[in-house]
């Protein structure tokens, strides 16, 4: 993105209160992981906000979580991703470079209340002491038959989300795991050949230090914990011991003047109520259908907002 585009951006930045409807997308097929709050309802409904692969230099997710934005690029242009949750990262890392190995263990592994508590157990006690393709499987088994897909610990940092009532579970996607394999080192190469290391493709750690991986042509998005609207739904945000914290949140609208600097596009996802933290940014509104209620009758759909340092069209008048 040259200079001048980044001004003109810069001079139509608005605070614009359109609303439109969105729904998550109901094609979650090859996602790694089910995520609450995941994002493949950007790349369906909404990929015109999403600059153009051929467009961007390198991507990159300071928090990853399921991957649906990160998918979309995947293969196509190098990829750099991160996130909080180390455990999370290991699934990645086993995917990209012990695909058959993660494989043969999740062919093993059944939909059974009491191997589910087993695994929490030994996930919880024993993650440290296995090797990468033992941590990914039990972090996916998890994920596939705990309750809603969420991931949650308390504050000794332990898993504790319960066992979820399903029909029958998808725990191994032998196929998606090779395609997401394959993809992965694919975007790996690309890195390679353009800042002459594949170092840093997956990272774990806070987000403010990928920061200085950017550079003028880069495309971040962000799409950190939200900023809660209530009570349940804070416990739902706190996905680690510490949780994302007001003032974190407040430390990362602080860096997008950085990114902008640096030329570097940015679309940002959080909760509507947080739109203050952002003025002078472009601001896009939309509902969306949330499930993060035990109780089916109070779940509904609730303000979300994209902001960008790039001009944001109604998506209903694309």
């Amino acid at each position: 993105m040259s200079s001048s585009e980044t001004t003109d951006a810069a001079t139509k930045r608005s605070k614009a209160k359109t609303k439109v409807e969105a729904s998550p997308s109901k094609d979650d097929e090859r996602m790694l992981t089910k995520c609450a709050g995941g994002k493949a309802w950007v790349v369906s409904r909404f990929p015109h906000l999403l600059p153009k692969p051929e467009d961007v230099r390198i991507m990159h997710e300071p928090f990853v979580g399921g991957g649906a934005v990160m998918k979309h690029y995947l293969g196509r242009v190098p990829v750099r991703v991160n996130d909080k949750n180390a455990k999370l990262m290991a699934v990645y890392a086993a995917v990209r470079d012990e695909p058959e190995s993660l494989i043969k263990i999740l062919q093993l592994m059944r939909y059974d209340k009491d191997e589910f508590y087993r695994t929490r157990t030994a996930f919880n006690e024993r993650w440290f002491q296995e090797e990468i393709a033992m941590r990914a499987a039990w972090f996916i088994y998890l994920n596939r038959t705990c309750f809603n897909g969420l991931y949650r610990e308390n504050k000794l940092g332990h898993f504790n989300v319960p066992f979820g009532d399903y029909k029958n579970p998808l725990i191994c996607d032998a196929d998606g795991i090779r395609a997401w394999s394959e993809k992965l080192r694919k975007s790996n190469r690309m890195l390679y050949s353009i800042v002459g290391t594949a170092f840093g493709q997956l990272g774990v750690g806070d987000f403010q230090p990928t920061f200085d991986l950017v550079g003028y042509g880069d495309f971040v998005f962000l799409d950190c914990p939200y900023v809660p609207v209530n009570d349940t739904t804070a416990k739902f945000t706190e996905y680690q011991a510490g949780g994302f914290s007001m003032a974190d949140q407040e430390r990362l609208a602080a860096c997008l003047p950085l990114l902008d600097r640096k030329g570097v596009r940015f679309l940002f996802t959080n909760a509507g109520i947080a739109r203050e933290l952002y003025k002078g940014w472009n601001i896009l509104e939309v509902a969306v259908p949330r499930a993060i209620n035990s109780k089916a009758g109070k779940r509904g759909k609730v303000p979300e907002i994209f902001v960008s340092n790039y001009p944001l069209t109604d998506p209903t008048k694309a």
